[in-house]
């Protein structure tokens, strides 16, 4: 975008970029700025807060480093651009205040305290908390780390296991759901959970736009347990997909163990492994 060209360069997603231009008949960009103390949040946080609340565009740097300036597109060409752009940057500033405010009062707690609290969360009606869940995931990846190479560390895979779904019990994912993962490895590494923060995040992977699959055998074993939970405690509560349904996301999850298991040239017989999960 010219508009931003003497600044910085536009983190441009094909999505937002849509989602803008169906919002406005004719579009007039700004570009904004906002306080560089902000810069000290995940980058993930920025994008996300500025993303989702305001559909405003994030600008890089040559580097690639994130910068303290925005892009708002708006609807025709206003009077006086500079009072639209104060409006815009008065709101960012309070958006980015809000992720602040919850990003700091999730490291005043310890991730065990967070999994403790997934004990309140419902995952599904008919399979019990999300407790019940990260318990069947610990047994799930033990199972899994025998069949597919018991040279994994155990000890790390059911670690990972353990706090898998300790971000869904934090302030800043109950804000930005699509964060979850990737808040879960940033609380990790900050509490000194350093080895399996990167698998916190890969157990979500492959994502339905962006294909990337695990690198580590933590994040490889815990995303196929996570799948694998998901379908058959879905399924064995009676929660099937239709032709013209599929509210759960049963067949991703079906298409990511095998995208995984493709890709990552691992043999498991998912028979078994699915009577083992219905057990």
């Amino acid at each position: 975008l010219k508009v931003s060209e003497k600044i910085g360069i536009p983190e441009l997603e094909k999505d937002l970029l849509e989602e803008n231009a169906h919002l406005v008949e004719y579009p007039f960009p700004i570009v904004g700025e906002f306080p560089k103390e902000f810069l000290n949040l995940p980058e993930s946080l920025i994008i996300t807060a500025l993303k989702e609340h305001q559909r405003y565009i994030c600008l890089r740097n040559k580097e690639g480093k994130l910068i303290n300036y925005f892009i708002a597109v708006n609807n025709n060409l206003p009077k006086n651009p500079e009072i639209l752009k104060r409006g815009h940057e008065r709101v960012t500033k309070a958006r980015l205040e809000d992720a602040k405010f919850y990003f700091e009062k999730d490291l005043k707690e310890p991730l065990e305290k967070r999994v403790e609290k997934l004990k309140g969360i419902v995952y599904h009606i008919r399979c019990g908390t999300l407790w019940d869940k990260t318990q069947r995931l610990i047994e799930l990846g033990r199972y899994l780390t025998q069949k597919i190479n018991p040279q994994i560390d155990l000890e790390k895979i059911q670690k990972a296991c353990f706090y898998a779904k300790a971000d869904l019990a934090s302030e800043v994912v109950k804000e930005f759901t699509s964060l979850q993962g990737i808040m879960g490895s940033i609380y990790a590494e900050y509490f000194g959970r350093k080895d399996i923060a990167l698998a916190l995040y890969e157990q979500y992977l492959p994502y339905p736009q962006n294909e990337s699959l695990p690198k580590t055998w933590e994040g490889t074993i815990l995303s196929l347990v996570d799948k694998i939970d998901h379908i058959a405690s879905l399924f064995g509560s009676g929660e099937k997909p239709t032709g013209e349904a599929d509210p759960y996301g049963l067949r991703r999850s079906a298409y990511g163990i095998i995208k995984i298991l493709i890709g990552k040239n691992i043999f498991l017989n998912l028979e078994e492994t699915f009577d083992y999960g219905l057990r």
